[in-house]
């Protein structure tokens, strides 16, 4: 009986010191604003049509970036406007393509997990192409040549 009191009074304790230290995303959003980031909840398809319209989306914004690196005057081509808009379609991108590959691998419902799947391979097959594309290797290019 003293041993079972004993645990029972050990458990009451963690589960009181875990509740105590359970932090907010108000919280986490203070620590990040001091960084100079923003933190925010993603938001996650939940359909299967929302799925690859996310990948779709993602598709789509990263054309559209990598069409204005493609076409910029390439005697201003800088730094910015090649490395650091080529990190930033990238990073969005793999937020995106993220999001699908967590919902392929954990969503309980089948349709969801095959539409995640579907959306992977036009994510990749589209990715593939990005190596390929000209006026984006030769706007890097103008910019490494001035270094």
């Amino acid at each position: 009986m003293k041993c079972l009191l004993l645990v029972s009074l050990a458990a009451v304790f963690a589960v009181s010191l875990q509740a105590e230290s359970v932090k907010s995303l108000t919280d986490f959003q203070a620590a990040a604003e001091k960084a100079n980031e923003v933190l925010v909840i993603p938001d996650w398809p939940k359909t299967p049509v929302e799925v690859q319209g996310e990948i779709n989306t993602a598709i789509a914004k990263a054309n559209a970036a990598l069409d204005l690196i493609g076409k910029q005057d390439l005697g201003k081509a800088s730094f910015q406007s090649t490395v650091v808009a080529l990190d930033n379609i990238q990073n969005e991108a793999q937020i995106a393509v993220s999001k699908v590959v967590v919902i392929q691998q954990t969503n309980q419902e089948a349709a969801m997990r095959d539409a995640a799947e579907k959306a992977i391979k036009v994510f990749q097959d589209w990715a593939v192409g990005i190596d390929y594309r000209e006026d984006v290797y030769k706007a890097v290019k103008a910019f490494a040549d001035t270094k």
